[in-house]
């Protein structure tokens, strides 16, 4: 479990402490508060499953990272995305982990007409084991 938790801390610490996101979002939480401000970053649900070897003990992790935004044209909503993307880069650095691997699996653009919203969905990937 330690796993799971310090890579969710890295994740979200990466994108909280960074000054040019904070510039384009009113914040990142790991909810939506009842009272938001758009636009907004979402670290909302997670996927996690084994990743052994007969040497390794780790995990696959797949994050969802969510942008909310009201109903606007994509361009700023791109530019948030983009962001992100970049930020994601560079190796996370997890406590009581060996990094393995990263990717940004999956990037989605939805619009709901009836919240007047759009969604980013982006599905982050990380292959961590224990040190």
């Amino acid at each position: 479990m330690a796993l799971l938790i310090n890579a969710y801390r890295a994740l979200f610490d990466r994108l909280s402490n960074d000054e040019v996101l904070a510039a384009f979002v009113q914040g990142v939480f790991d909810y939506v508060p009842e009272e938001s401000e758009f636009p907004c970053v979402v670290i909302r649900e997670f996927n996690s499953s084994p990743f052994t070897s007969k040497t390794s003990n780790g995990k696959r992790i797949e994050f969802t990272i969510e942008v909310w935004n009201v109903l606007t044209g994509n361009q700023e909503m791109i530019r948030i995305i983009d962001h992100i993307e970049a930020l994601l880069v560079s190796e996370l650095i997890i406590e009581d982990a060996f990094f393995i691997a990263q990717e940004m699996k999956r990037i989605e653009l939805l619009k709901d007409e009836e919240t007047s919203l759009n969604q980013g969905k982006m599905m982050f990937e990380l292959i961590i084991e224990s040190e």
